[in-house]
């Protein structure tokens, strides 16, 4: 679990917490904040990639893709690469169609 604090303000316990957060909300600014704070480490990797499984957020494959590139494991990469290209009409960051 990775914790987040903002002075205090718009704390987050987990990456659940910040995704229900901007369920109900619609903002995803949090959302974006507090994954782009995620260290990238493989345990952010493994939450981030529990989190795919159950929601379609451009940040989240963002992250994974661009930000953990490196400690996906190539089956790891090919799959989310194949779900970001059915799922999202935007070209992944750093990516020329």
């Amino acid at each position: 679990m990775h914790d987040r604090s903002d002075n205090g303000q718009n704390a987050f316990e987990s990456l659940d917490d910040a995704i229900e957060n901007y369920m109900v909300s619609g903002d995803n600014g949090l959302l974006y904040d507090y994954i782009e704070s995620m260290p990238d480490t493989r345990e952010s990797v493994n939450e981030l990639l529990n989190a795919c499984s159950g929601y379609d957020l451009l940040e989240i494959y963002i992250k994974l893709l661009v930000d953990c590139r490196d400690i996906l494991t190539a089956e790891e990469r090919n799959k989310l690469k194949l779900d970001y290209k059915r799922i999202f009409s935007v070209p992944l960051p750093g990516e020329i169609e």
